[in-house]
């Protein structure tokens, strides 16, 4: 399964330069749409008047296409019932990467990545992932964007401003690839 959000923005150029910069290979469809292609996943920008962000999966026909760059498209589901919505997404083809042992976090991987995060309400974050996040603060920063490289007690997470909303409880997270496994359970790949 290919990891696939939609997002609709009053700012598509704020968007499209924010995912080049991550160094995703973005083209623009007849009806103006645009979608990016990341090294897992992809992501599509419609411009709207509402920003948001809709979780999508789409299936795979055939083998995927080797891909190049260092980010994968990482989208975070909030819900109440983490165990129950990682259950449905391994059902449709994603496969089990990381749980919490508390049972509030776990990631599912396909062609790019899905987070499944406790949470009071449904919803979704839009989120990426890359094996080393400070090689990405300077093509950010070139582009125009406020980032911070920060440490967490998972590992490190560089969290840079949102196209569509600059508060700094807004920001959008780039987590790097986590590798301190304590207190969550790694799967193994089938």
């Amino acid at each position: 399964m290919i990891v696939h959000p939609v997002i609709t923005t009053p700012n598509p150029e704020r968007w499209i330069a924010l995912l080049k910069a991550l160094g995703a290979s973005v083209s623009t469809h007849d009806d103006g749409t645009h979608l990016a292609e990341f090294a897992g996943g992809r992501l599509s920008v419609a411009s709207g008047d509402s920003p948001g962000v809709e979780f999508g999966l789409e299936e795979v026909r055939g083998e995927l296409p080797v891909k190049s760059g260092a980010v994968q498209v990482a989208p975070l589901l909030c819900t109440p019932q983490v165990e129950k919505t990682a259950q449905i997404l391994a059902g449709q083809g994603l496969q089990r990467r990381l749980t919490s042992d508390s049972g509030d976090w776990a990631d599912l991987v396909g062609d790019g990545i899905v987070g499944v995060h406790i949470g009071r309400e449904e919803s979704t974050v839009m989120a990426f992932e890359a094996a080393d996040v400070g090689s990405l603060k300077e093509p950010l920063e070139g582009a125009g964007f406020r980032v911070a490289l920060v440490d967490e007690a998972y590992g490190r997470t560089l969290r840079v401003e949102h196209p569509d909303d600059p508060r700094q409880e807004a920001e959008i997270w780039i987590n790097e690839t986590q590798t301190d496994t304590y207190g969550y359970t790694r799967h193994e790949e089938d």
